[in-house]
């Protein structure tokens, strides 16, 4: 599956992820804790 673009809010947490366009290739990286597994759990 492609993800094309991806934008999510959590208003109970606060948390919001503004749109975000993807290329052909999808990598999510970051340091721990910054919500890598929030837009898996998301997804």
């Amino acid at each position: 599956m492609r993800i094309k673009q991806f934008s999510y809010e959590n208003k109970r947490l606060g948390w919001k992820l503004n749109p975000v366009e993807f290329s052909t290739v999808n990598l999510l990286v970051g340091a721990s804790g910054v919500g890598k597994t929030q837009i898996l759990d998301a997804l």
